[in-house]
């Protein structure tokens, strides 16, 4: 009996057993799903956050290279990334177009780099000045992820720099405006509401006991920053914070020698002779060269063109207009010029600058003023920004009942160099026809093959004798209007070249200056190549250069000769080495072929447009290098290093 019972009771407690096992098996592998759709959940949605932060990733590589990518909110300013986790059912978003993030179901991205004010973006989100804010979504199967982010790139902050002291023996404003039509209108700073006005501050990297000195009587919108000490007089009204024994400043640095650098480069300029006698008033339309000190008893009009100097510049009168002047020596200006909103100067010494005016409410100097040496200023208003960036014992500012007032678009400035785009004459090498046998003493056997191509003696003088026509286009941006207008002043030029023929003026064939116009517009010649000034054109719209350029590639291709005909003879030599070195012999083979030269300049070869969008954005990427001195201030920061996120969420 107690046998039986015992294995009865087995019996239940496998069964118990299995049932518990059975159901822990079931358990086990519940659990195993939960967790296999847990981990794939976890899996989608990290995919999605990867794609959404890729899409604001390379939206702001676009805008580092160019900081108007997303402005016109176009369709193809959106940014899609397929996955290779499942090309099918994972994708990052990101777009500026309005109506394209309609479509898409996503908040649309805004750039507010270039605006002086505030705007309102996506998500009720107010965007700052100077920023960009970025919305991007990324989707994974059932899993979505956005990303919002707002980057800030700040502009050139300061409106007075120096590496030396910065001394004001009183009188000092300093303050920034947003319009300069605003400021011209009012005609002082002190007649502009102060809420009006922005913040301008003013920084001196020297290490000095007294770094920044300010006398009485003197306010700064802004903050006083120095590296040294600071001494403010009692009465100085500072309207941000006081920094003394701050870290150094960022400094631009133009590089005077490396202007001149690239200025050597321009062909058919404009020239002042060294020892030229004083001039009365100067208007300077194109790039003139002074070849030595300019003494110029009256005013310069820089009716946009550009002037440099080979040596120091001193004028009793004003410089206004707009332009530049460049100079390796001294700059002296004894008078200021009238306020106006459209007029912008730069002026760049490698020597010292002293802009001395009659009175501060009367005189003023509209534009940039950078010197590697020291500047003193005294009773007149600058509508721009100053900077002495100078070595050790140079770059000190003295400022004497002077108003700075710094403005938009006087701290970015860009001119650009005669960019000439004509035809290029193949290349004309030539070699001897024949085998030919060297010896080695060393090496293995193998073959080495050359190839070249050969033209002959008579499509060379074909060639040489043909016409080669092009032109020159050169200018700079005028300020910008009140409606966003871009405007520009430019000249272009013909440029002709007919092989050695044109080693004067008196060696050009008269067929050959009849079809240039030379008895209508002026010329020069320089190294064997005509510059004639066909246009010049001040405070005109991209389309109406676009028509000129035009209108004079048309009369560049009349003057061109016709289109050549020439064979090119490819010549292939091979060289084959016996195995053990001890000789070689050269074979070679011929093939022909007919080519033809288009010895006039092509409308679709200039890139007219990218070049004066250059001109605009000088940062600006557009698939070829142009020739360009840039004084953009706004250079000095790498937007890549002092870019700061204001804003990084993410739901």
């Amino acid at each position: 009996m107690g046998r039986r019972g015992a294995r009865g009771l087995t019996i239940g407690s496998v069964l118990l057993l299995v049932t518990i096992i059975t159901l822990a098996l079931f358990t086990v592998v519940a659990v195993s799903f939960f967790h296999l759709n847990f981990s794939n959940t976890v899996v989608d949605q990290r995919e999605a956050r990867n794609l959404a932060e890729s899409a604001v990733a390379t939206a702001l590589g676009k805008i580092w290279m160019d900081q108007t990518y997303g402005k016109a909110r176009s369709d193809d300013q959106t940014i899609h990334i397929p996955s290779s986790y499942a090309p099918t059912e994972a994708e990052g978003w990101l777009t500026f177009s309005t109506s394209k993030a309609s479509s898409l179901k996503l908040p649309y991205s805004t750039n507010n780099f270039e605006e002086p004010t505030s705007v309102a973006g996506a998500n009720g989100r107010q965007i700052p000045d100077s920023a960009v804010h970025l919305v991007a979504v990324g989707k994974c199967k059932n899993a979505r992820y956005q990303m919002e982010a707002i980057y800030y790139i700040p502009p050139y902050p300061n409106a007075l720099a120096s590496t030396g002291p910065l001394t004001s023996s009183g009188g000092l404003l300093v303050a920034g405006v947003s319009s300069t039509q605003a400021f011209a209108d009012s005609g002082k700073a002190a007649a502009i509401d102060p809420a009006d006005l922005d913040m301008a501050h003013v920084a001196s990297n020297y290490e000095g006991d007294t770094a920044v000195q300010i006398g009485p009587t003197s306010t700064v919108m802004g903050d006083v920053m120095a590296v040294g000490g600071i001494d403010l007089d009692s009465t100085v009204k500072v309207a941000g914070e006081v920094r003394e024994h701050s870290g150094k400043q960022t400094m631009p640095d133009l590089d005077v020698d490396n202007i001149f650098a690239k200025l050597d480069e321009i062909k058919g300029n404009d020239q002042i002779l060294d020892g030229a006698p004083t001039m009365t008033n100067l208007e300077v339309d194109f790039f003139t060269e002074a070849l030595g000190d300019l003494k110029v008893n009256g005013n310069i009009h820089l009716n946009g063109g550009l002037l440099y100097v080979r040596g120091d510049v001193d004028v009793s009168g004003k410089v206004y207009g707009n332009g530049a002047i460049f100079s390796l020596g001294d700059v002296s200006i004894k008078e200021g010029a009238e306020i106006s909103a459209t007029d912008v100067v730069a002026l760049v010494s490698k020597g010292d600058i002293t802009l001395h005016g009659l009175s501060k409410a009367g005189n003023f100097f509209n534009g940039l003023v950078y010197t590697e040496g020291d500047l003193w200023a005294k009773d007149i208003t600058v509508v721009g920004a100053a900077v002495a960036n100078g070595p050790k014992g140079k770059g000190k500012l003295r400022l004497d009942n002077v108003t700075l007032v710094k403005t938009p678009i006087s701290v970015s400035f860009a001119v650009g160099i005669p960019d000439v785009t004509k035809s290029t004459l193949p290349s004309m090498a030539t070699t001897s026809d024949g085998d030919e046998s060297d010896f080695y003493w060393a090496g293995f056997g193998h073959e080495d093959t050359v190839t070249s191509n050969i033209i002959s003696a008579a499509d060379q003088a074909k060639l040489n004798n043909s016409v080669v026509a092009g032109l020159a286009v050169s200018g700079h941006r005028m300020p910008a209007t009140e409606t966003g207008d871009e405007r520009f002043s430019i000249a272009i030029q013909g440029a002709f070249s007919r092989g050695s023929t044109y080693v004067d003026a008196s060696a050009i064939p008269a067929e050959d200056a009849a079809n240039m116009m030379l008895d209508k517009y002026p010329f020069v010649v320089d190294d064997k190549v005509v510059y004639v000034n066909y246009y010049r054109g001040n405070n005109v719209t991209r389309d109406e250069i676009l028509a000129q350029v035009n209108d004079w590639a048309a009369v560049a291709q009349a003057s061109a000769g016709e289109p050549v005909e020439y064979t090119v003879t490819t010549e292939h030599k091979t060289k084959k080495k016996s195995w053990f070195g001890i000789s070689s012999k050269t074979t070679k083979t011929y093939t022909s072929t007919t080519a033809t030269f288009q010895p006039a300049v092509q409308i679709d070869d200039m890139k007219v447009d990218a070049y004066l969008t250059s001109l605009l954005k000088p940062t600006v990427k557009n698939g070829k290098e142009f020739f360009m001195v840039n004084l953009d201030l706004n250079q000095v920061f790498d937007p890549a290093e002092k870019s700061r996120v204001l804003l990084w969420q993410q739901f």
